[in-house]
């Protein structure tokens, strides 16, 4: 696996390398190359802050820097702030992804129509009708999902191998980022009412979301399923660096040994240039261990937590590097001016942008140093059974009903390697463990069977289901970890076993493993029947269902959606609110009403109107 760090001697071109190590974990954990990495890790976020030092000096002087942007119109106000009399505003919510991550914009989008918006939802056009199904405005965006997904099960990740997929994910790149400006500002094309964005709402992976939101002057709100803002208390999903809750045993002894083995070194050194006796007593090494251990333990730790706020950099620079020329003539077409590359990584940083994570505080606490601009809502989960009066096939109904609740299988719209190599294992799992099993055929195909073979009678194939219909009458899921996956089973109440592909699923695996709901997450290389038999065993155990339903209870008590639009409300700056009120009023004023038949019609004063659009247009953000 790739552990990165920056290189010092040159981190001032954003110069990043990759260095191949050997898994911490493994025989090879107390080596000098691993220390080194470690040690090198804190090194360098002494670095990074007296580097951030000079560099503000420097461009306070004039000597270095980008040129200046146009800072976002942001509200920078404590948390507690209650949100004010937010006018209708047209909304647009750019997504790019999967299914699961464009189902939750469409439980927010809902909850944003309620509150008397007018919501686009941008997204790729294969959505269009399940957008559209729930009675939002859509816009398609470049880019295509199902590409996507080969890609990434390809790669196990977004980083290309090869130069072939360079040039592709390029071009995908591309129609995505373009694409952003007419979701924005033109008529869908197969609806020509007129759109304007008022503000914006956004998952990170759209990449044009801040530079539309600049040439705008509006403001914008990201929101995500995954953690990405930096933090010390675990790496980016994406950077597949080891999580800080599996350091090893050995690491920790060697870091103690060492603090332990000066210390009586010291004290016998000093004893026999005293002339005293060399022998400590018991009790002062019982003391000196127990301070080895603790500052042992805090230097590790120190380590680990530099380590994993580089891994957010890592991939910053890492993701913009491939796309910084795209990003400018993107720029230059919508009338800004490049940011030479290195701006394009720390945009959302620098302007710090309110990010809302739709996950729950019961799986994910919010880490400490996320400041008052990052607010976690809770799952967003759409209704989708109740909401498209959804009817399950006869054959469907009649295998729920003729025996115990099964276990689910499926990975969604991800496509897998071998999809008749994993039905082949997931039947003989079940059987070992004696379960009955639902196979959701997915984008992949997965539950069909080779020529001539015959599913076992407790085993049943299905197309697309509604989770929140299916999970509930479900023994436990087994799926690749999504987060909007991992939430349904999870508010049903069903222990959950995470067979991951790339990306966060390992995140979600581990989380859902820390809070005893489910096994540790298996690799989809490494799956074995074997390990999938231990997986349904250890989530048939009472315990880990009782444990399941409590988690699922707390987490039924939330709201996701309406805490995203409290705080998308809560983050809008004042001073944008009055001039949209102040627009609103002139609209109003100027809008003439047609008499009725008998009836004196409304007089406005032109001067009035003028002179109020004109104050609308002396406003600063």
């Amino acid at each position: 696996m790739f552990h990165f760090v920056y290189d010092v001697r040159r981190r001032g071109y954003g110069v990043l390398k990759a260095l191949h190590s050997g898994s911490l974990l493994g025989k090879h954990s107390g080596s000098r190359s691993v220390r080194h990495e470690l040690v090198h890790a804190e090194h360098i976020a002494r670095s990074d802050r007296q580097l951030g030092t000079l560099r503000r000096i420097a461009m306070a002087l004039g000597c270095m820097g980008p040129p200046r942007r146009r800072r976002l119109p942001l509200a920078h106000l404590p948390a507690e702030r209650a949100p004010e009399n937010v006018p209708a505003l047209v909304l647009v919510l750019l997504v790019c992804g999967t299914r699961g991550d464009v189902q939750p914009f469409i439980a927010m989008g809902l909850k944003l129509q309620d509150a008397g918006h007018r919501v686009r939802l941008a997204t790729h056009s294969a959505y269009r009708g399940f957008v559209e199904g729930f009675g939002l405005e859509f816009y398609p965006l470049g880019g295509d999902p199902v590409v996507l997904s080969q890609y990434i099960v390809k790669h196990r990740g977004i980083f290309p191998t090869s130069m072939a997929d360079v040039v592709a994910q390029r071009a995908q790149l591309r129609h995505i980022i373009y694409s952003c400006w007419p979701a924005c500002t033109a008529p869908d094309p197969g609806h020509p009412t007129p759109f304007h964005a008022d503000a914006i709402i956004a998952n990170p992976v759209s990449y044009a979301h801040v530079h539309v939101a600049e040439a705008l002057g509006c403001p914008l709100h990201l929101c995500f399923t995954m953690p990405y803002s930096r933090t010390g208390r675990f790496p980016h999903p994406l950077a597949r660096i080891l999580y800080q809750a599996r350091l090893s045993e050995k690491m920790v002894s060697l870091s103690e040994h060492a603090s332990y083995q000066a210390s009586v070194e010291a004290t016998c050194a000093r004893l026999l240039r005293e002339g005293r006796r060399r022998d400590v007593p018991l009790r002062k090494l019982a003391q000196w261990r127990a301070a080895a251990r603790r500052r042992g333990a805090s230097l590790l730790l120190g380590q680990i937590e530099a380590a994993n706020r580089m891994s957010y950099r890592a991939v910053e620079d890492l993701t913009h590097s491939g796309m910084a020329d795209i990003l400018d003539g993107f720029r230059k077409t919508i009338g800004l001016p490049s940011l030479r590359g290195r701006g394009y990584a720390t945009a959302v940083q620098d302007d710090r942008v309110p990010f809302m994570y739709c996950f729950s505080t019961h799986l994910v606490p919010k880490p400490k140093d996320w400041g008052v601009e990052i607010d976690i809502t809770g799952f967003c989960f759409l209704d989708v059974a109740q909401r498209t009066g959804f009817e399950p096939p006869t054959e469907l109904r009649e295998f729920l009903a003729a025996g115990p609740p099964p276990v689910y299988f499926g990975w969604g719209s991800l496509m897998v390697d071998d999809p008749n190599g994993l039905t082949a294992k997931i039947h003989e799992a079940a059987a070992a463990a004696g379960v009955r099993a639902i196979i959701s055929r997915g984008w992949g195909g997965l539950g069909e069977l080779a020529a001539g073979a015959v599913a076992p009678a407790d085993v049943l194939s299905v197309g697309s289901v509604p989770h929140d219909w299916l999970f509930p009458q479900c023994l436990g899921v087994v799926h690749h970890g999504g987060a909007g996956t991992t939430a349904s089973g999870l508010l049903a109440g069903c222990p959950t076993t995470v067979v991951y592909i790339f990306g966060d699923q390992p995140f979600w695996g581990e989380a859902v493993a820390t809070a005893g709901v489910g096994p540790k997450p298996i690799s989809i290389d490494r799956v074995t029947t074997k390990k999938l038999a231990a997986a349904l065993r250890f989530m048939a155990q009472p315990e880990v269902k009782q444990a399941a339903v409590g988690l699922g209870r707390r987490m039924q008590a939330e709201d996701g959606a309406a805490a995203a639009v409290d705080a998308f409300h809560r983050h809008l700056p004042s001073e944008f609110l009055a001039a949209q009120r102040l627009s609103s009023n002139v609209m109003l004023q100027t809008l003439q009403r047609h008499p009725a038949e008998g009836e004196a019609g409304v007089q406005l004063d032109p001067s009035g109107a003028d002179s109020a659009m004109a104050a609308v247009g002396r406003l600063k953000f």
